[in-house]
């Protein structure tokens, strides 16, 4: 499939779709932006037309052809064509168009002692091609080698050959000579790529495992300025970061930065093996590491740390208990002084201490743990649940069920007495009826939880109440601003489910009369009108209706006609039977009472701790307060660190009671520490965990 994105109304079109063509290789866009070729696998070559999405040459060379590489020229030719016309009245009039013109050049078996061919493209229509032998571009060098790899800048052209021989080509002079200028026999060229800006004439040649960085001068050949070292792994990609920069990719999963202006770079491990050269005004020496990991001068960077000492480092800024180990005092140097200074500072919670060394060491899981910490507890009671024996398996079920109340259960659909537990009027009160966004609510629930970052980014994880507003508004956006069919269905679906009936008749009612959904909109447009004067026979057959089509595997229609009658309960229950939890979430989070709502998202927490999605189950869980709940999954997941610095945060709060289980979490945490020998911190804990902390201490000592 291949589709293309307009970036700035942000509306993405599909120019083809389906595998019959096989697998795509490349794509190559004209310099006016118009066209683009697509060459397969398999050899095949098309030419599209990106404005019209239309094919405008199936076959734009012969089927027999392999091109090793496709590169547009970088000029466009612009000239005026007139044609004389003569009119109704028979007067002759003249018609001026302008006619673009664009070269296309392919490299690759082409054809005996052809090497290079040259495609012309004028008003979208493609010309015959002309074929360059190899005693045309290289004269007197006597090559007969494969092109392999073209890339031009301005009139120059670079040309790679399968035997590692580069060539310049500059079309600027009377002699289009090519000239070889580097020769590494053997080491295949896999790509040419030229430096960003106008004027800026480097390039890089990236080998297999090698980059080497070339800058042409004015009236000379290309000079050499870098030449990397032979990588411990194969080149993924590499691509410019800036005008003097690149970023190399390898197999290992390592990114490498090198900055072209830089004298004197350095590397965490010391090794005199394969070191960058620089041949050009300045030598330039990178000791590479086995890691493959580049250290910035003067940059705090963890992953450049070993493991042991990584560990040591991140225990003291969380737990920041004096005396810290010798070995990590030079590191504390390299961090931000306000921030050091914030971490440091003993009115900062455990919570923002925590999060902010998680931003540190770019910890992806603490920096959301950590956030949901801030998030849940400001407000929140104290958790009622006492924390049980952390050896025992986590049995997430059992605990869920007995946080709620039973909620009764409502399955059966055949049931012709619905009159009783019906309340359809409640659903349409604060119904907006004008399609605008109120983000009134938006600016207060920011400022009152400023310090950790959007609330609206929580997604899923906000709380009900928050949850449901922001939903709301959302929807309203998104029907002010929807621009296809497709969109206007959601907004009416979702507009039904949240009970917001006259704005789903509303939508509804919008539909072209040339749409094949309109008859069905029209229809669900009336029913929805009709339900709010109900009676018991009315919503039975809407409910048996709606049992009907879920069955039938209409289940979005099935669960819109639920939700029109307030069975809002029995469509979660669908909706979950068939794996669509985040619907059976939103549904829950936007129309359910507390009791019904922590229902469903105890059964999905549960689902993902059991399909091992268990950092999701623990934030979804902390989201709704339960504290101790999380402070066992932590445990069960053998993260004793999280869990005890959790703990000491929840127990500053007074969220959680300590007993002789949360004296084992430190127990646990102490062992840990005992590792990177951070002894202050090991007193500390075994302190905190009373007789138990005392005895692993006794035991310490024996050894």
């Amino acid at each position: 499939m291949l589709t293309s994105l307009n970036v700035f109304p942000g509306k993405v079109h599909t120019l083809f779709e389906g595998n019959d063509k096989g697998q795509i290789v490349m794509v190559k866009v004209s310099p006016s932006r118009i066209y683009c070729v697509v060459v397969f696998k398999l050899g095949r070559m098309e030419l599209w037309n990106i404005k019209s999405r239309q094919l405008v040459r199936e076959m734009v060379i012969d089927e027999l052809i392999r091109p090793s590489d496709v590169e547009w020229y970088p000029y466009v030719s612009r000239y005026h064509k007139v044609k004389i016309i003569k009119d109704t009245n028979g007067q002759e009039r003249k018609i001026e168009r302008c006619i673009l013109s664009e070269q296309l050049f392919v490299c690759g078996q082409i054809d005996e002692g052809s090497p290079l061919m040259r495609l012309k493209l004028e008003d979208g229509i493609m010309s015959g091609a002309t074929c360059f032998k190899n005693d045309i571009i290289f004269k007197e060098q006597n090559h007969k080698a494969e092109i392999i790899k073209i890339s031009w800048k301005k009139k120059i052209a670079i040309l790679a050959d399968k035997v590692g021989q580069l060539f310049l080509i500059d079309c600027s002079t009377k002699f289009n000579e090519a000239k070889k200028f580097s020769d590494r026999h053997g080491s295949k060229v896999e790509d040419i790529f030229f430096a960003p800006g106008k004027k800026n004439m480097t390039f890089l040649v990236k080998y297999s495992n090698s980059v080497d960085i070339w800058e042409i001068a004015d009236d000379e050949k290309p000079e050499l300025l870098t030449s990397s070292p032979m990588l411990p792994s194969n080149l993924i990609h590499v691509c410019w970061a800036g005008p003097e920069s690149i970023v190399m990719a390898t197999e290992e999963s390592c990114l490498h930065v090198l900055d072209i202006a830089r004298k004197t770079p350095m590397s965490p491990v010391e090794n005199n093996k394969d070191d960058f050269v620089h041949v050009k005004n300045v030598t330039m020496k990178s000791k590479n590491s086995p890691i493959s990991k580049w250290k910035l001068s003067g940059i705090f960077s963890a992953a450049l740390m070993e493991p042991k000492q990584a560990f040591l480092f991140k225990y003291s800024l969380q737990c920041n208990i004096q005396p810290t180990n010798d070995a990590i005092e030079h590191h504390l140097s390299q961090i931000d002084r306000a921030t050091l200074k914030y971490i440091q500072d003993g009115s900062t919670s455990t919570a923002e201490r925590c999060y902010q060394v998680a931003r540190l060491f770019g910890d992806k899981f603490d920096m959301e743990f950590w956030t949901m910490v801030q998030y849940a507890s400001q407000g929140a009671k104290a958790d009622k649940i006492k924390l049980k024996d952390i050896r025992k398996p986590l049995d997430l079920m059992e605990i869920c069920s007995n946080l709620l109340m039973p909620v009764p259960e409502t399955n059966d659909l055949i049931n012709l007495d619905l009159s009783s537990d019906l309340d359809i009027s409640s659903c349409s009160d604060n119904q907006r009826s004008d399609g605008d966004m109120d983000i009134s609510w938006l600016n207060s629930m920011e400022r009152d939880h400023s310090n950790v970052g959007l609330v609206t980014g929580l997604g899923e994880m906000m709380k009900c109440s928050h949850y449901k507003v922001y939903e709301t508004a959302k929807l309203d956006l998104h029907n002010k601003r929807r621009c296809d069919y497709r969109v206007k269905r959601v907004c009416s679906s979702r507009y039904i489910m949240t009970g917001r009936v006259d704005m789903a008749v509303q939508v509804l009612m919008e539909t072209d009369t040339d749409n094949t959904e309109f008859k069905a909109d029209y229809l669900m447009a009336c029913l929805s009108s009709c339900t709010t004067q109900h009676t018991g026979t009315s919503l039975s057959t809407v409910k048996l209706a709606a049992t009907h089509l879920i069955v039938a595997g209409q289940l979005s229609d099935g669960v819109d006609l639920l939700c029109l009658i307030g069975k809002h309960l029995d469509a979660c229950k669908y909706l979950i039977s068939y794996g669509k939890w985040q619907e059976a979430v939103w549904l829950a989070k936007t129309n359910l009472n507390e009791k019904e709502c922590l229902d469903i998202i105890y059964k999905w927490a549960d689902h993902l701790w059991n399909k091992s999605q268990r950092i999701k189950a623990m934030l979804l869980m902390l989201s709704h307060n339960q504290f101790a709940t999380v402070l066992h999954m932590l445990c069960s997941h053998r993260q004793f660190d999280t869990a005890a610095l959790f703990l000491q945060s929840c127990l500053e709060q007074g969220l959680l009671e300590k007993s002789e289980y949360t004296d084992s979490v430190f127990v646990e945490f102490s062992k840990l520490l005992t590792v990177t020998e951070y002894n202050s911190a090991v007193k500390h804990y075994c302190q905190l965990a009373g007789e138990k902390g005392d005895n692993f201490i006794a035991d310490l000592d024996k050894k």
